[in-house]
């Protein structure tokens, strides 16, 4: 039963720290995207 869980928790914490990472790198590029079109304008 405990080790269920554990996976569970293990298996959703795994995927949390994939979606972080997606979103950075989303982020980080439209900041980029930002700054070029600042430093064009």
């Amino acid at each position: 039963m405990i080790l269920i869980c554990s996976s569970v928790v293990k298996e959703s914490e795994t995927k949390l720290v994939k979606f972080d990472y997606e979103v950075y790198i989303r982020a980080s590029q439209t900041f980029f995207l930002l700054l070029l079109l600042i430093f064009l304008v």
